[in-house]
């Protein structure tokens, strides 16, 4: 009896043996820091996989979201508009430290019960209200004072357009380009990438491969985004857009008209 079990322990050993070495030679021999093979780390890396990343329309449109919100409060609670901002301030202000942060706002927005928490769309939220501040904060310190929040919140304003440049070029939101294995992508005006380890064999090492045009939100992604917000009612995608457009298309002819006063000055 004895003899059978240690035949069948060696049987085992062989087994084994023979199994890690046909895993070594399809590999190269190379295996990732946890133990997956390198072949393996690059077919899961940036090629197939985009980054999280928040859109400029997907920005804009949760900014007038929050301004449609603010209107419906003036007529409700019969305050004023900038009262009703500062009210919202208040609310959201936990720490009483008289500035807003990113999370502070999106505990404050975000509805009770919205997906599960650490999803996709609770990150993206996240990123799009960290986007926000940035357009607004003096300081660019990630915060918000009262009279920053006012103003990234007046009904007029709009959050400006903004390029990724690469290799001397400027590039617009959604662009796309490859360094190693991992993919790029322009959102707000900043390359955001995947960080997926590359191979011993990766190809055009720290060189940006071509630039193209990425893919922007569909209509469905934007509205489930934007409907995990307590500013949403019902929201319908193309109505929040045509009001960014709105804004967008008035403010390029004002500055058409003032740039056309200025040659029309007399020096």
């Amino acid at each position: 009896m004895r003899d059978c079990l240690v035949f069948m322990l060696v049987v085992l050993v062989l087994a084994l043996s023979i199994q890690s070495s046909e895993a070594e030679k399809k590999t190269g021999g190379q295996k990732s820091n946890n133990d997956v093979p390198v072949n393996d780390v690059e077919k899961k890396s940036g090629k197939q996989n985009l980054p999280l990343v928040c859109y400029q329309v997907e920005r804009d449109e949760l900014r007038q979201l929050l301004v449609d919100w603010i209107k419906r409060r003036v007529v409700t609670e019969g305050r004023t508009y900038k009262a009703t901002v500062n009210q919202m301030f208040l609310e959201c202000d936990q720490d009483k430290n008289s500035v807003l942060d990113a999370d502070e706002m999106l505990q404050c927005m975000e509805k009770e019960g919205t997906d599960v928490k650490d999803t996709d769309a609770h990150i993206l939220r996240g990123l799009c209200i960290d986007a926000l501040i940035s357009t607004a904060s003096v300081k660019h310190n990630w915060v918000l004072t009262k009279p920053e929040l006012q103003h990234l919140l007046e009904p007029n304003f709009v959050a400006p357009s903004k390029e990724c440049q690469l290799e001397d070029k400027k590039y617009r939101d959604g662009a796309e380009t490859q360094v190693d294995c991992n993919v790029c992508v322009c959102a707000c005006g900043d390359w955001v990438c995947t960080g997926a380890p590359c191979g011993k064999d990766k190809r055009n090492q720290g060189v940006p491969g071509p630039v193209h045009s990425g893919r922007l939100p569909t209509q469905e992604q934007r509205e489930r985004f934007l409907r995990g917000f307590k500013a949403a009612k019902e929201v319908y995608v193309r109505a929040v857009q045509d009001q960014v457009a709105n804004k967008q298309h008035s403010r390029d002819i004002a500055q058409q008209l003032d740039g056309l006063n200025k040659k029309d000055t007399p020096h």
